[in-house]
C-alpha cells in the first residue's frame, strides 16, 4: 500500500465503546493518512455518515470539495451571517459547495464564472440572481462588483484560480476584509499586488487545496451556536474507496 488517497468511504464493521454516532452497516466516508487499505480506523470527529440516497463514490467526491470550503470559509475567513462574499471562479466542485456553504452561513453571495454553462448552474441551480454573477475573465470585474455592493467591497474574497493576485480582485476587497487564496498551486505570488493589497485587507491567506480537514454539518452549526464538541473515538471502516 502507498500513501495515494486521503479520503476513505466504505461500510463500519466495527466502533469502539465511546462511538454513539455510528453503527455497523452503516455508510461512512473519511479522512485519514494513507487511506489506500481494506480496513481503515479513524476517530468518529473525521468520519461521517452518507446519506441513504448518495452512493459511497459520490460521497468520496463530494467531501474534499466541501471540507475544503468549509475550511477556508469558517476556519480561515471567519465569515459571518450577513456579511458578503465574492467566490472568483465558482464553476467548479469547491466554488459550488462554498456557494452551499456561505448561503447556509447567511452571507450574501457573488460569484464570477468562466462560461454561460456555469452562468445557468450558478443561477438555475443555486438561485444566484443574474446581478451577481461575473466572468471571471472581466477586465472589468473590480468596478461591476463594486456597483454591485454600492462602491464598499465585499467583506471576504475567495479566489479558486490560479493567477496570481490580479488588480480586479483587489478592488474588491473591502475594507478590512479578508482574501482567501485558493488555487492548486495554493498561494499568491506576486509580493507587488500583495502589498498594494495589504492595505485595504485585514487577513491575506493562501490555502493549497491538496489540505485535508474534518468538517460536517454538526460543526457547522456549532460554529454558529457555540455547542460542545463530541468525545473522539474509534470507528472502523471497511470495504473502501479511496480518494
Amino acid at each position: 500500500c502507498t500513501t495515494v488517497g486521503r479520503q476513505v468511504g466504505g461500510i463500519v464493521t466495527r466502533v469502539g465503546a465511546s462511538v454513539t454516532r455510528f453503527q455497523i452497516g452503516q455508510k461512512v466516508v473519511a479522512v485519514r493518512p494513507e487511506a489506500c487499505r481494506m480496513y481503515a480506523r479513524q476517530s468518529q470527529d473525521f468520519v461521517q455518515p452518507v446519506p441513504e440516497h448518495m452512493s459511497v463514490v459520490d460521497a468520496v467526491a463530494a467531501f474534499r470539495a466541501y471540507v475544503t470550503a468549509y475550511y477556508a470559509l469558517v476556519n480561515l475567513a471567519h465569515i459571518q451571517c450577513s456579511e458578503s462574499i465574492l467566490i472568483h471562479g465558482a464553476g467548479g466542485e469547491v466554488g459550488q459547495a462554498a456557494i452551499q456553504l456561505s448561503r447556509y452561513l447567511g452571507a450574501k453571495v457573488y460569484v464570477t464564472v468562466r462560461s454561460e454553462e456555469e452562468r445557468e448552474t450558478v443561477t438555475q441551480m443555486y438561485s444566484i440572481p443574474e446581478g451577481r454573477v461575473f466572468r471571471s475573465d472581466s477586465g472589468t470585474l473590480g468596478q461591476s462588483v463594486l456597483r454591485a455592493v454600492h462602491g464598499e467591497g465585499v467583506d471576504v474574497v475567495l479566489s479558486l484560480v490560479d493567477d496570481d493576485v490580479a488588480p480586479q480582485e483587489r478592488l474588491c476587497v473591502g475594507e478590512f476584509g479578508r482574501f482567501i487564496g485558493l488555487g492548486s498551486r495554493g498561494k499568491v505570488k506576486s509580493s507587488s499586488n500583495l502589498r498594494q493589497l495589504a492595505d485595504r485587507i485585514s487577513r491575506l491567506l493562501s490555502l493549497q487545496q491538496s489540505f485535508h480537514c474534518p468538517a460536517d454539518e454538526c460543526r457547522l452549526r456549532q460554529s454558529r451556536h457555540g455547542s460542545s464538541r463530541e468525545e473522539p473515538a474509534s470507528t472502523g471502516v471497511g470495504h473502501s474507496d479511496q480518494g
